[in-house]
């Protein structure tokens, strides 16, 4: 299987826009929490110059946070929840499509610029998903992930090479 350089560069195009496509269209489908609607954008943190209490801060809808009012901690423990379940269900999403399309391009598409671009693409929409979320996984999860993906390359991989 010899590849030209025109071969390479339309893989790499479609693998660009195959993963914008999955990404705008999944952000179509499924949007992102916005920050706005949990924390009011018009509550500011007090001026520097101006001395403030753990009473009045409390009294103003803040918390008390180590001598400093911090008036977003509810609305962000709010946020970083809907955000985290956001994130876990664009990771579940992005493996899911990702691994489909890199098992199918690998078993029944025949031309290699068009296999390549789907299966890189695939690659760049399960790591733009796996990033959102990776934060918020525990160190066993990460591991496992990556484990199940690497043998599932290796088994394509063989079966790839077998055509």
């Amino acid at each position: 299987m010899t590849f030209k350089i025109k071969d390479i560069i339309l893989g790499l195009i479609i693998a660009v826009i195959f993963v914008m496509f999955l990404a705008y269209g999944t952000k179509l489908v499924y949007e992102e929490p916005d920050y706005s609607n949990y924390c009011d954008e018009k509550i500011r943190p007090q001026p520097i110059e101006k001395v403030i209490t753990q009473e009045e801060c409390e009294s103003e809808g803040g918390t008390w946070n180590n001598d400093w009012c911090d008036y977003y901690a509810e609305c962000n423990k709010e946020y970083e929840k809907v955000n985290e379940n956001y994130r876990r269900n664009m990771f579940l999403i992005s493996l899911i499509i990702g691994v489909i399309v890199i098992v199918i391009s690998a078993l029944f598409i025949e031309i290699g610029s068009i296999y390549g671009g789907l299966m890189l693409g695939s690659l760049f929409f399960i790591v733009y998903g796996t990033g959102g979320y990776w934060q918020y996984m525990n160190d066993w999860l990460r591991f496992i992930i990556l484990g199940v993906a690497l043998c599932i390359l290796i088994y394509l991989g063989y079966r790839i090479s077998k055509k």
